[in-house]
């Protein structure tokens, strides 16, 4: 059966070119670019996972060969995760340091204000990552919905164009992407959830393009799965690869290039996922020999150091069980966790990709919608038998790219009486939430009304507000821009069948930009630890050594490192002719944080945390040592209390003397 024919089990449908007129491509643009960059420009990194992403980067940037090999933060292993974001992390803030010497060079001191900190480099990576995404799956979609299989009907030579009908499509899909409640908040911080984004976005380009460009597509999907067992572990990359695996069996035009896809994608995908597992594996043996830098010293190889060595093995043990855990049999609490994520983290795609689903039913193995619905189905599976519940949210969001897909592919069928829930469902909704953002910002700084003054300033602690001309007059252009799209949207009923999505992502970029103006300085001021850690700075510079730490969090010790240049021990160097970044030995410094009530009780605390940031020393030998205490100061936030403590060795008489 040819692709043509193979299209009359879809049940028909009708697509005028009024329906499938196109989006004007400024709007899907400011759009999209308000999307990626509110929430990522203006700030500091947030704890804690933006922070611990960002403190990864940064380790590799100001560290050495196995702090590119292991991702830690500081020396404490993060073995959640791949290091594909942060090596990208790191490179954009090469990046930025060359830019800046070069501002620097031809303004000198007038560059000041415009050089790019290594967190701002960080995140405008992550944002052309985001970027890149959008872009591919817009594409993706428009070629998917260019295929024969599933063009509408046109008996009366009214219908829509195939090109138009694609592109059509294509704005559909990327407004559902930027609709979506769940996504947008986790992808504007530097972690590798958000990191799966661009891999999912990749593979469902090559697979739209594998049809027609088998080689081409193939090298971009074996790509994207290497790209995503390196970013986010083994169970996403099974499920990419058993989509690809099953697309090449149940689909006629990619059964009929099989040949050439899977010779592409199988090499790519096998030696671009294993390299770094197995340098991993390599270094981790005791006998491993590393290359000696420079080779003028004599000897071309070296062998890696035992502690190395040890790291290394205690990293790759550690990530591998990590995907060991997101593998397993669901328990109720797992489903209910679940359950209760899924409908609000994915709406309001679900309801779309269920009457697609019923809608397709006789044609679900047609390349248009078996490119989308199969990764689907493998990616829920995955979540479905991930037993951990804190990763739920993790593991929902690839499904977002595929779910956009079939939304966009959907809408066309769609009745006008659910186009008209979901729509007043999103002029409620948003404008509720626009309001209360307002509301609470007027309350906060006036005073009234007095119950709403009283929980912002519940929230907000010590913070004072300030009017921003700028923020205050985007914020009101973002309330007018909502005003016209409602407007717009009742007044003139407009025909395309993209519409139930216009509103829906119009609400959500545009009350997101509205938090990220008027709160961003508050909310800036809650997660960052700028201001908190900035004045132990001149502590540690006025005794230059090393930190030891207990009960610190990864996300502080990136921070405190950041903004006070503490120098926490970090790995041992894979080869003895580097330069260590800080000397193991008798450290100056123990910076402690305890969440127990009432003041710190410093041999208790060194009792109940591990040794990993002792720097090798005994918690009995430290614990009888005469600490003083030189700094301390109080998270204001949180249910817990949360108390940091910074302590200095007693300074020896004939140190002083001298």
């Amino acid at each position: 059966m040819s692709s043509s024919s193979s299209g009359s089990r879809v049940r028909p449908y009708l697509v005028t070119s009024a329906d499938a007129a196109r989006l004007p491509r400024w709007i899907p643009l400011l759009f999209c670019a308000v999307y990626v960059l509110a929430g990522l420009i203006g700030r500091d990194p947030w704890r804690t996972d933006d922070a611990i992403g960002f403190g990864i980067s940064h380790t590799m940037l100001t560290g050495s060969t196995i702090d590119w090999l292991v991702p830690n933060v500081q020396g404490e292993l993060v073995p959640e995760g791949g290091p594909l974001p942060f090596w990208l992390g790191a490179l954009g803030m090469m990046a930025a340091r060359l830019f800046n010497a070069l501002l620097s060079g031809f303004l000198g001191h007038a560059a000041n204000g415009w050089l790019i900190t290594a967190d701002l480099a960080m995140r405008l990576t992550a944002a052309l990552g985001l970027a890149l995404s959008m872009v591919m799956l817009w594409y993706a979609a428009r070629n998917l919905a260019m295929r024969p299989e599933i063009q509408p009907l046109d008996p009366f030579g009214a219908g829509a164009s195939p090109q138009d009908f694609g592109h059509a499509v294509a704005d559909a899909a990327l407004l559902a992407v930027l609709a979506c409640f769940g996504l947008i908040a986790p992808i504007h911080e530097t972690t590798a959830n958000a990191a799966q984004l661009p891999c999912v976005a990749g593979f469902l380009y090559g697979l739209s393009l594998c049809m027609n460009h088998p080689r081409r597509g193939g090298l971009i999907v074996g790509t994207a799965i290497a790209a995503s067992l390196l970013t986010y572990g083994v169970p996403l990359a099974v499920a990419l690869l058993l989509s690809v695996l099953l697309l090449v069996f149940i689909v006629r035009p990619y059964r009929l290039v099989a040949g050439w896809i899977l010779a592409t994608v199988l090499p790519v995908a096998l030696v671009g996922s294993l390299a770094w597992p197995a340098l991993l594996a390599y270094f981790s043996q005791p006998d491993a020999m590393v290359q000696a830098m420079p080779l003028a010293e004599g000897t071309a190889t070296v062998p890696v150091t035992a502690a190395a060595s040890q790291q290394v093995a205690t990293f790759f043990q550690g990530w591998l069980e990590w995907n060991a855990s997101m593998v397993g049999a669901p328990s109720m609490a797992t489903l209910s966790r679940l359950g209760g994520t899924l409908p609000w983290y994915l709406w309001p795609l679900w309801p779309f990709v269920l009457w697609g689903v019923w809608r397709w039913r006789t044609g679900c193995r047609e390349a248009p919608i078996a490119v989308a619905l199969v990764p689907l189905l493998l990616m829920l599976l995955a979540s479905l038998l991930n037993p951990q519940t804190a990763d739920h949210q993790n593991t929902l969001t690839p499904m977002v790219l595929p779910m956009a897909i079939l939304t966009g592919i959907t809408l066309p069928m769609i009745r006008r009486s659910m186009v008209s829930i979901v729509d007043w469902f999103a002029v409620m909704i948003f404008s509720v939430a626009s309001l209360a953002v307002w509301a609470y910002w007027v309350a906060f700084l006036s005073g009234w009304p007095p119950r709403m003054a009283m929980k912002a300033e519940a929230a907000l602690p010590g913070f004072i507000a300030h009017i921003s001309v700028s923020e205050l007059a985007i914020g009101l252009l973002a309330t007018g821009a909502w005003v016209l799209l409602v407007v717009w949207r009742v007044s003139r009923r407009p025909r395309p069948f993209w519409r139930p999505m216009a509103l829906s992502s119009g609400g959500m970029v545009l009350t997101w930009l509205l938090l990220m103006t008027l709160w961003m300085p508050a909310g800036n001021w809650r997660k960052s630890y700028q201001e908190l850690v900035t004045p132990t700075r001149e502590l540690f510079a006025s005794e230059p050594g090393c930190v030891m730490h207990a009960g610190l969090d990864q996300g502080e010790l990136a921070l405190f490192s950041y903004y006070a240049g503490a120098r926490f021990v970090r790995l041992p160097e894979l080869r003895a002719t580097e330069q260590a970044t800080t000397t193991p030995g008798s450290c100056p410094w123990l910076l402690v944080a305890d969440d127990t009530p009432g003041p710190i009780d410093l041999p208790a605390l060194l009792v109940r945390n591990d040794d990993s940031g002792l720097n090798g020393n005994r918690r009995a030998a430290l614990i009888n040592e005469p600490w003083q205490p030189v700094w301390q100061r109080r998270r204001p936030f949180g249910k817990t209390p949360h108390l940091l403590a910074l302590y200095r060795r007693p300074v020896p008489e004939a140190a002083q003397a001298r």
